[in-house]
């Protein structure tokens, strides 16, 4: 601010509060100068302006205006700081909680899709890029195969998605191929990894940790929903 800007924010204040704030002799118009000199004029003006909002029978001090400087300044300064990006499990459980919240027939296999995405998600925060969606499409095809004697809605939309990742395969530069005998990912449908289930049963009432199936008994570990 310059000393220009000073007279304007007298005047300004006296107009305000009349005599309440008279003005400034020349030494405190001068102390006042120097504190506020490295702020812009504008800014100054908002913060009289906030504090005649909040205060309308009494002037600011030239403490309590610098306060209120400061923390416009520190107010504008976190309105430009860059929203930190999501994690692709943060994005996923998201969409899953707006979709919960906006369907009231909101089933199991929903639920279930649900989970066993962001598990595709967790797992590929670890695995190599190069065989991650290859190795996507396939998992999804186990898990259909795994799930389809208890919800055909639920078999087509894992084979819809295996489609998804077949595709994005496609777009993937040349690669070497993955050694015999080592997998990336672990598929939860693979042989000995998950118990026998209740034929036709979708556990649809689980226990209040989601661990145990009210219905026909089946535990679940804790990647199986």
């Amino acid at each position: 601010m310059t000393h220009s800007d000073i007279d304007v924010l007298k005047n300004t204040l006296h107009a305000l509060y009349g005599d309440r704030f008279p003005g400034l002799l020349p030494e405190m118009a001068q102390m006042w100068h120097d504190d506020l000199q490295p702020f812009e004029a504008s800014l100054v003006t908002r913060a009289v302006k906030r504090w005649a909002r909040q205060h309308t029978l009494y002037p600011p001090s030239l403490d309590e205006l610098l306060e209120a400087v400061e923390w416009l300044t520190d107010q504008d300064h976190r309105t430009h700081l860059p929203t930190p990006d999501a994690t692709p499990l943060q994005v996923l459980a998201d969409t899953q909680a707006r979709a919960r919240a906006a369907s009231p027939t909101w089933t199991t296999a929903d639920r279930v899709f649900g989970k066993l995405m962001l598990e595709l998600v967790n797992r590929a925060i670890e695995q190599p890029r190069n065989f991650r969606n290859a190795a996507h499409a396939q998992q999804c095809r186990d898990w259909a195969a795994y799930y389809a004697p208890k919800s055909v809605d639920l078999q087509g939309w894992l084979l819809d998605q295996a489609v998804i990742y077949d595709r994005l395969v496609l777009k993937e530069p040349l690669r070497d191929a993955p050694t015999p005998g080592t997998a990336s990912l672990p598929r939860l449908g693979a042989v000995g990894t998950l118990p026998a289930i209740g034929e036709g049963c979708l556990h649809e009432h689980l226990n209040a940790n989601e661990t145990v199936c009210n219905d026909c008994g089946e535990v679940f570990a804790a990647t199986d929903l």
